[in-house]
């Protein structure tokens, strides 16, 4: 189990998430649905709440019992969102972009029980500067939400040149940066540990197996 607040969310853990995007229910639909549902774990996207909290009082309220509930409340970036939406910050193609202050600002309005931070998709380099990209992202996040009563922890993405070698490096990325960071969780996209079933499951192993090598546990939540 991992204590998140004052909640407890008993491990292996099914997270119930809302998107935008390629869902049958919309996100103001699917959280009145699990308003009623009261599942042990809840994911909001980022995205999706800066759309729909400030301006839809049925969402709001619906979030609000959520957590309120007992629910552990996830909020994940909004950047899978943002980027299948073709929503993302450009400075001239798209000023009006999800960026990085609308993910900040959104995290302190929703409260969720855990964050996670605003990621890097596709970065570049070796393993050990993947790992410290995450880690300054991540800290520049903490930075700007000094003050919040809620945990934020690192998503992880892996460069998209490493096909073939993702199990050896994603392990050594995943560790390094619960090395340097130390977060109650980490999280990493199940699409991007390889490629089928068995492949994604074996790079979970190696994650598993690195991060067990710490001198702590670390939940791995797989987005």
């Amino acid at each position: 189990e991992v204590t998140i607040g004052r909640k407890v969310l008993k491990l292996p853990a099914f997270v119930f998430s809302l998107s935008s995007h390629e869902t049958q229910v919309s996100p103001k639909e699917g959280a009145s649905l699990l308003q009623y549902l009261e599942p042990g774990a809840a994911l909001v996207s980022a995205y999706d709440a800066w759309k729909f909290y400030p301006r839809d009082n049925g969402f709001k309220t619906s979030i609000s019992q959520i957590r309120g509930a007992g629910s552990v409340l996830f909020l994940d970036s909004g950047n899978y969102e943002a980027y299948r939406k073709g929503d993302r910050y450009a400075p001239r193609a798209n000023p009006k972009g999800w960026h990085k202050d609308f993910f900040r600002d959104t995290a302190l309005r929703v409260r969720p029980d855990l964050a996670f931070s605003f990621d890097t998709i596709n970065p570049k380099g070796r393993p050990d500067e993947v790992a410290s990209r995450v880690v300054a992202c991540f800290k520049e996040d903490d930075r700007a939400l000094q003050g919040r009563d809620f945990a934020l922890c690192p998503i992880i993405h892996l460069p998209q040149e490493l096909a073939g070698a993702r199990a050896s490096y994603a392990s050594r990325i995943v560790a390094g940066v619960a090395r340097e960071l130390d977060p109650l969780m980490l999280a990493i996209p199940e699409r991007e540990l390889g490629d089928g079933l068995l492949e994604r499951a074996r790079t979970v192993r190696d994650i598993r197996r690195a991060l067990n090598e710490l001198k702590r546990y670390y939940p791995l939540h797989l987005l």
